[in-house]
C-alpha cells in the first residue's frame, strides 16, 4: 500500500463533508483491515480525531463508516487504540451505541471490543464512559453482529476486573 495514497485519503477526510467524508471514511475502513502498515499511516496522519468527529455527524453512513474505520484501526494498531482514547473516541462510540441501531451500533460495539484488547487504559475508558451498560443492552439484538460484538467488548473489558 502506497503511503501517499493513504495520506491523500486522510487529507480528503479532513477537508470533506457529507458523502465525500462518508466515502473517505469507508476507504480508510478498508485500508485499515486490508493493510496493517497502511493503518499505521492513517493513525500517524491524524485521521483518528477526524473519524471521532464523524461519530457525531448525525448521518448514519458517515457515523457507520467512521465507527468501522475506528474498529479496524483498534484491531490493527496499539497507537490507534491510544489515539481513540486520547481523542475522546470512547465517548463518541458509547454515544453511538445509545442512539443507533443496526450497522452503526454493530461497528461501535466492534470498535469498543477492539480498543479493550491488550490495552488497560482502553478498558478503563469504556467503563468510565458507561459503555458496559449500553453493551449489555445490545445482547438481545438479533441484527447483524451487534450482540456478538457486544459480547466481545464485554469480555475484553472484564479482563481488568
Amino acid at each position: 500500500m502506497n503511503s501517499a495514497c493513504v495520506t491523500g485519503l486522510v487529507d480528503l477526510l479532513k477537508s470533506a463533508k457529507g458523502q465525500e467524508a462518508e466515502c473517505a471514511a469507508g476507504a480508510l475502513r478498508n485500508v485499515c483491515i486490508s493493510f496493517p502498515a497502511g493503518c499505521e499511516v492513517v493513525v500517524h496522519a491524524g485521521a483518528v480525531a477526524v473519524l471521532v468527529g464523524l461519530l457525531h455527524s448525525g448521518k448514519g453512513e458517515e457515523a457507520e463508516n467512521a465507527a468501522a474505520a475506528l474498529q479496524n484501526i483498534c484491531i490493527a494498531s496499539h497507537a490507534g487504540r491510544e489515539a481513540v482514547v486520547r481523542t475522546g473516541g470512547i465517548t463518541g462510540l458509547v454515544d453511538l451505541l445509545k442512539s443507533a441501531k443496526g450497522q452503526e451500533a454493530e461497528c461501535a460495539a466492534g470498535a469498543l471490543r477492539n480498543v479493550c484488547i491488550s490495552y488497560p487504559a482502553g478498558r478503563e475508558a469504556v467503563m468510565q464512559a458507561g459503555g458496559l451498560a449500553h453493551l449489555v443492552g445490545l445482547l438481545g439484538s438479533v441484527k447483524g453482529q451487534e450482540a456478538e460484538n457486544a459480547v466481545g467488548a464485554l469480555s475484553n473489558a472484564c479482563l481488568s476486573l
